[in-house]
């Protein structure tokens, strides 16, 4: 019995990328048991998923195809599975991941595959690999989806979850081409990467799941939090350091070490190695002895579980956490200068527009943080899908993947789409500037990135003086800016990315200087088609860039529309998409700000006027156009607000 598995492609070949641990236990499963599997790793070639499918499949003939996914990653998982189903349909394809447990029978009814495999899967393949060899029914392999005698996905028996995680053999990165991973690694690719010149960070796992039951999660490896022994733990790492020279570790658990008994020790181990990591925690968890412990032995970020600021909807999502715990536990990271990952998510089910301004509010004076806000987003497996599910808001039984951008809240649907579409502007366009930004080019060039360079800046909050070197510039992702780390405090700060021009587009840059002309004739029902002409153009889903008359052109839209009263909704619809391809741009800001403002929300108003002054420099002029009527619509906010509440 012959195996291929095939790590999706999640980025372009030489992009950073989070390797899948899953199928690295799964090979190693598969080999412990003596069978033969090769394994494919998509993100490490330039040829499509379809050509690498079928070369692989055409020179190794394999009798089991199979691969693993999230549910964020369905496109992918289709790819895969779709292509070795073309190159032979004999093949058997296999499914695992939290795409088939979180709805086993919706993922089966939209992919082609044989098998899916529920919750873990170290010792279902294996049982697979036997029934698939000995042709036995596949009903008594349990903890699988599985064809039935009318077509259907039918339901094995569901599979205890693995108890002893120590008894599991250590995953196979060697398989999917981990010195490859490790050798794109630059220190710029993330957060996580951050901390040294050289990266070289794997991911480990010292436990599964998480006590929690927070109702926008889903725990692919079941519901009962188990962990590793420490033993273990260091026994594989001892192993890693050696043989990958390691200097980074991201730590992924769900939740990284509940009792602080546990965790202490883990810090005196860790210590002696030298290494920097990364842990996700939970804020009850934090405490400044232990915080003191583990900046001592390396930890440099803490990814934290934050959600919201408000009490009513915390308890709505169930949390186990208060907003007073959450500023404590902020606090005491941000005081020891281990670096802060979080989020605030809005549209729970309690989710009200006072709720939202609660948590905007709070966040809105402590930006030191570094939070960044998304909407919630409603995957399968959740309590909150079930719930969408039960309500009609969505459907498992229509031949799609269900969407995941649905409204939970009581506040009506277009509202809450003008709700969000203000949350995300805020989101990608109110960064924390760095100081005294210096690029400069470096002889040779990365054969996968291209030309690399030499990165210097100051710290804003420490004074720290940072030197990056060498990182590519180039990836599409940062066409607008990049982030950084200070190595000193590890708080991020944004840059401007001039490397990459504006896009030039002849023809959109024709049809721009025709709505311009028009409105400058006072045409401006005529010039507003030929915008809107420009903005309605498609592109492919991935592609973040757009051309420069597109962008100008929701700007012009959005101060046609300001002065109306009855447009203001769509000013600022149009000038926060401006914006959001001209996030370094202060005129953008002050647009933004001052539709904002029309609209009565002075608060974000107040935002994007001071992220306008901050990127203009001390000396530095604004538009009068915009700042006059701006500044006086925000002293009339004012003068209100103090006599409201005199």
């Amino acid at each position: 019995m012959k195996f291929l598995l095939v790590i999706p492609k999640f980025a372009k070949h030489g992009l950073n990328y989070e390797f899948p641990l899953g199928l690295a236990y799964i090979s190693a499963a598969l080999k412990e048991a003596s069978y033969e599997v090769h394994c494919l790793n998509l993100n490490h070639h330039d040829w499509t998923p379809d050509e690498m499918i079928a070369e692989t499949i055409g020179a190794i003939d394999p009798d089991v195809c199979a691969t693993g996914a999230l549910s964020v990653h369905y496109d992918e998982a289709k790819k895969i599975i779709d292509a070795a189903r073309r190159a032979k349909p004999s093949v058997r394809t296999v499914l695992g991941g939290g795409l088939v447990g979180s709805d086993p029978k919706l993922a089966f009814g939209l992919l082609d595959m044989d098998v899916g495999v529920i919750g873990e899967g170290e010792e279902t393949i294996v049982e697979l690999a036997q029934a698939f060899s000995d042709e036995r029914p596949l009903g008594e392999v349990k903890g699988i989806i599985h064809a039935g005698a009318d077509g259907e996905g039918m339901l094995s028996p569901p599979r205890n979850y693995i108890r002893d995680l120590d008894a599991l053999p250590r995953p196979d990165y060697e398989g999917f081409g981990i010195e490859e991973f490790l050798r794109t690694q630059y220190s710029i690719n993330s957060y996580e990467l951050h901390p040294v010149d050289d990266p070289r960070c794997l991911p480990v796992i010292s436990s599964r799941s998480c006590p929690y039951s927070c109702t926008f999660c889903y725990h692919p490896t079941g519901r009962v939090y188990r962990q590793r022994s420490l033993d273990m733990f260091f026994a594989e790492l001892d192993e890693l350091v050696d043989r990958y020279d390691l200097n980074l570790l991201a730590i992924l658990d769900e939740l990284f070490a509940m009792k602080r008994d546990r965790l202490i020790e883990f810090c005196k181990r860790i210590k002696s190695y030298g290494l920097q990591w990364t842990v996700q925690m939970h804020v009850n968890a934090i405490n400044g002895e232990v915080l003191d412990r583990m900046k001592d032995a390396g930890c440099c970020y803490i990814s934290l579980g934050l959600e919201s600021f408000d009490a009513t909807v915390l308890k709505s999502m169930q949390k186990k956490a208060t907003p007073e715990r959450i500023e404590q536990a902020l606090n005491q990271v941000y005081d020891r200068k281990i670096g802060i990952q979080g989020n605030f998510i809005f549209g729970d089910a309690a989710e009200t527009e006072q709720t939202i301004d609660n948590t905007l509010g709070w966040w809105a004076v402590n930006r030191k943080f570094q939070i960044s806000i998304s909407r919630l987003q409603v995957y399968p497996g959740t309590p909150l899908y079930q719930r969408a599910l039960e309500e009609g808001k969505i459907s498992n039984t229509d031949g799609v993947m269900p969407p995941d951008n649905v409204n939970m809240t009581a506040i009506e649907s277009s509202h809450y789409a003008y709700i969000m579409s203000k949350l995300m502007v805020y989101r990608e366009t109110l960064t924390i500037p760095g100081k005294n930004l210096v690029v400069e080019v470096l002889d040779g060039e990365d054969p996968l990135r291209g030309a690399i360079y030499r990165v210097e800046w100051d710290c804003p909050r420490c004074g720290a003086h940072n030197l990056y070197s060498p990182v590519p510039l180039n990836n599409p992702l940062d066409h607008q800016g990049f982030y950084l780390s200070c190595r000193s405090c590890l708080s991020r700060f944004n840059f401007e990315n001039t490397l990459f021009p504006p896009w030039i587009e002849p023809r959109t840059e024709e049809i721009l200087a025709e709505g311009k002309a028009l409105a400058a004739q006072g045409r401006n029902n005529e010039a507003m088609a030929r915008y809107l002409k420009l903005t309605q153009i498609s592109f492919p889903k991935y592609v973040l860039n757009r051309p420069r008359a597109v962008n100008r052109a929701n700007y012009e839209i959005g101060m046609l529309c300001l002065p109306r009263e009855d447009m203001l909704s769509l000013a600022v619809l149009h000038l926060g998409l401006a914006l959001r391809q001209n996030v370094f741009d202060p005129e953008s800001h002050l647009a933004f700000a001052l539709a904002l403002a029309w609209e009565g929300c002075c608060g974000g108003a107040r935002l994007h006027c001071d992220m306008a002054l901050a990127l203009a420099g001390d000396g530095k002029p604004l538009a009068g156009e915009l700042m006059e009527p701006l500044e006086a619509r925000l002293a009339a906010a004012t003068a209100e607000e103090n006599r409201r509440y005199a």
